[in-house]
């Protein structure tokens, strides 16, 4: 299936070129795992990269021959192997902070159950441009809050330009994934693995864009859900009613994190809401921040709720106070994260899908309702969208 003959890569450097891979030659059949040990700086990383056709700029293949299933991989243009990454061969990258979702590490491992109730798909999406930019700005002013990664390197934020016409491959990531799994269940984790390096706020000094400006974190955790009008669409309603109180459950199921959420709402009042009520305002419900996003459809929109509400039943944001911060500041907002995800993915897994069958002379075709329904009484046939 894949056969590795005598691989020779170089690299460029300022003294010339290094042989990285020197004869590297090995056979993996169909069925057959195959680990590639040796000592850090070994080529064990190139070897892969090589093989994906992912090798940076400075670097080239120069000898050998990578086979798969026959052909010549080596000798395939880039268009050639796009169309076999991902699709036929994929790589899971060595740094497990960007390349692992923890959520999904967890699943693979702890709730193996729930894979079978539903598919999970991940975008580890991350924004160089802003992190780099962010990494000057902060050089220049180490002690100001910074919010330059929400954009790339021309000024696009890609959420508002998706399935619009776009030189940008991440505005295309979205859309493309969506018409290709078409999901019920959408939840845009903001920050993890800290690639983005926002949030709390996404308006901090920012009107008139945003209608209040804060300068410090209301929280260490907060959700975002669409909200459809509750009555023309009440199973979204009840969907995202049962969301929000499983994810309070869940971060009150981890007292250290959820005390420590309070703190945050206490310093907030303290020093901003009590002096400045209209520039700090404080919201209904201070136990736990879940933010309704009034949405109506439109076929036109950026969000898949508004384009798509005969399919999507929820589409969620999730923000923690993660910008700038490591250790285990960082590992508190992963965590956060982790449960607000696992809350979520626990309501799918247990939520009721209607699946019918029908054997045709040449066919078997398989169908369920949309959208998917979550809490509530799940006896009543609501459904009215087959898929």
């Amino acid at each position: 299936m894949l056969e590795i003959k005598n691989l020779q890569t170089r690299f460029r450097t300022d003294n010339g070129e290094i042989t990285v891979l020197d004869g590297v030659s090995f056979q993996i059949n169909k069925g057959e795992t195959i680990g590639v040990v040796g000592e850090s700086g070994c080529g064990k990383s190139v070897t892969s990269l090589s093989i994906m056709g992912l090798l940076p700029r400075t670097a080239r293949i120069t000898g050998g021959e990578i086979l798969y299933n026959g052909e010549n991989l080596v000798a395939f243009s880039k268009d050639q192997m796009r169309k076999v990454r991902g699709k036929e061969i994929a790589m899971i990258f060595q740094e497990p902070m960007t390349s692992l979702n923890p959520v999904v590490a967890e699943l693979i491992t702890e709730k193996r159950d729930w894979l079978t109730r539903f598919n999970l798909v991940v975008i580890p999406f991350a924004n160089p441009d802003g992190v780099a930019l962010h990494q000057e700005l902060v050089k220049d002013n180490p002690f100001w809050k910074h919010h330059a990664a929400r954009y790339n390197a021309v000024g696009l934020e890609y959420t508002n330009h998706r399935f619009q016409p776009s030189v940008f491959g991440e505005s295309r990531v979205v859309p493309h994934l969506f018409y290709r799994w078409l999901p019920d269940v959408i939840i845009d984790d903001h920050g993890i693995p800290s690639h983005e390096w926002t949030q709390p706020f996404a308006g901090y000094n920012s009107p008139p864009r945003f209608p209040v400006s804060y300068w410090m974190p209301i929280s260490l955790f907060y959700g975002i859900g669409r909200e459809m009008d509750r009555s023309d669409y009440p199973h979204h309603a009840v969907a995202l009613d049962t969301i929000q109180k499983a994810a309070e459950e869940g971060l009150r199921h981890h007292p250290r994190l959820w005390n420590k959420n309070k703190r945050f709402i206490d310093r907030y009042i303290r020093y901003g809401h009590n002096w400045e009520p209209a520039i700090f305002p404080l919201p209904t419900d201070q136990d736990f921040l879940f933010y309704r996003w009034p949405t109506k459809p439109n076929r036109t929109s950026p969000s898949l709720l508004s384009r798509f509400p005969e399919w999507v039943t929820l589409d969620l944001i999730t923000e923690a106070a993660d910008e700038t911060v490591a250790g285990g500041a960082l590992r508190d907002c992963i965590e956060t994260h982790k449960i607000f995800n696992r809350a979520v993915m626990e309501c799918v897994a247990s939520s009721p899908r209607r699946v019918s069958r029908q054997n045709g002379q040449n066919h078997i075709r398989l169908s369920r309702m949309r959208p998917m329904r979550i809490g509530g009484d799940n006896d009543e046939d609501h459904f009215s969208n087959r898929v």
